[in-house]
C-alpha cells in the first residue's frame, strides 16, 4: 500500500502540474469561443434588421414609382435605388468606423457589425432579383452577394480580420456613383450633361480611393500579416475576386464612356443588366399598360 502510495504521488502532482498548466489556454480558447459566439449572435441579429430596413426602403420607393420620363420598368427602378440606398447608408458607415478606430486593420466588432448590416441587404437583394419577372442581374452579381454571405462572413468567425472587411465596405462609397449613374441613363440622361459628367468623374476618382487602394491593401496585408494558412486562404481567395470584379466593372465604363466602345466586347456585367433592365416585360404592372398583343405602343423603347 505505501510503495502504491509513494509511486502515485508524483504522477498525481505532475497531472496537476499539467493541468494548471494547461489554464491559461483553456482561457484563451474559452475567450476565443466566447469572442465567436458573439459574432455569430451578431449575424442573426443586426443582419435580419438591415432587412426590414431595405424592405421598407424597398415598398417606399415601390410605392413613389418610377418617373414619367424614366425608360425603365418599375422593378428594375426600385431595385436600383434600393441598391444605392445601401450604398450610401454602408459607406458613410465603413467610413465613420475607418476614422473612428484607433488603429486600422485590426479585428474591430464595430468594422464586423458593419459586415453584418451590409449581409441583411445582400441577402434582402438576393431574394429581390431571385423573384423579380425580369432579368435584373447576370451570374457576377448573384456570386458576387453569395460571396460576401459566406465567404466574408466564416472568415470572421475563424480569423482576427474583422478590420480588413471594412476597408473593403468602403467600396461603397464608389458604388453609389455606380448606381448613380444606372438611374441617370434610366432617366435619359444624355452623357454630354452636366450631370451625367459629374457623376462619372466621381465614379473614376472614388474608383481608386475608396475601391482600387483600400482592396489592394486588404490583399497585401492578408499575404504578409501571420495569419494562419486557413485564415489566409479563406480570406485571400474572396478578396482577389472582390479586386477583380470592381477592375473589370471599372475597366468597362472607362471603354463605354471615353472610348465610345459598345462592340460585343463590351457585352458584360454592365452592358448586360442596363440592357435588359430598360426591355418591357408583359409579367410587370407598369409593362401591362403599355405591351399589348406584343407590340409596344412608344411609352417604353427597347434598347
Amino acid at each position: 500500500m505505501n510503495t502504491k502510495a509513494v509511486t502515485s504521488q508524483p504522477f498525481y502532482n505532475a497531472l496537476q502540474q499539467g493541468v494548471e498548466c494547461t489554464c491559461p489556454v483553456y482561457v484563451q480558447i474559452t475567450d476565443k469561443l466566447k469572442m465567436d459566439t458573439g459574432k455569430i449572435l451578431a449575424v442573426f441579429q443586426i443582419a435580419p434588421v438591415s432587412m426590414v430596413i431595405f424592405i421598407a426602403i424597398n415598398k417606399v420607393i415601390w410605392e413613389i414609382g418610377v418617373p414619367k420620363h424614366a425608360n425603365v420598368t418599375r422593378p428594375t427602378w426600385t431595385n436600383a435605388a434600393t441598391s444605392c440606398c445601401h450604398s450610401a447608408i454602408t459607406g458613410a458607415l465603413a467610413l465613420l468606423v475607418c476614422l473612428t478606430e484607433s488603429s486600422w486593420m485590426e479585428n474591430s466588432y464595430r468594422a464586423y457589425y458593419v459586415h453584418c448590416f451590409a449581409t441583411g441587404y445582400f441577402l434582402f437583394d438576393l431574394y429581390d432579383m431571385l423573384k423579380s419577372p425580369e432579368k435584373i442581374a447576370t451570374w457576377d452579381i448573384y456570386l458576387h452577394h453569395i460571396i460576401i454571405i459566406t465567404a466574408m462572413t466564416f472568415p470572421n468567425w475563424l480569423c482576427p480580420c474583422s478590420g480588413y472587411g471594412v476597408w473593403d465596405y468602403l467600396c461603397e462609397i464608389n458604388t453609389i456613383f455606380l448606381h448613380g449613374r444606372k438611374l441617370l441613363k434610366f432617366t435619359g440622361h444624355h452623357r454630354n450633361s452636366v450631370v451625367y459628367k459629374a457623376t462619372i468623374w466621381l465614379y473614376v476618382g472614388t474608383f481608386v480611393i475608396f475601391r482600387f487602394i483600400p482592396q489592394v491593401c486588404v490583399v497585401v496585408r492578408l499575404i504578409i500579416d501571420p495569419l494562419s494558412l486557413v485564415c489566409a486562404l479563406i480570406c485571400l481567395t474572396p478578396q482577389l475576386f472582390l479586386v477583380w470584379i470592381g477592375v473589370d466593372i471599372a475597366w468597362k465604363i472607362y471603354r463605354k464612356e471615353f472610348m465610345n466602345s459598345d462592340g460585343p466586347n463590351t457585352d458584360n456585367i454592365i452592358s448586360r443588366i442596363e440592357n435588359s433592365c430598360c426591355r418591357p416585360n408583359t409579367r410587370t404592372n407598369r409593362d401591362a399598360d403599355v405591351v399589348q398583343n406584343g407590340h409596344i405602343n412608344g411609352k417604353i423603347k427597347s434598347q
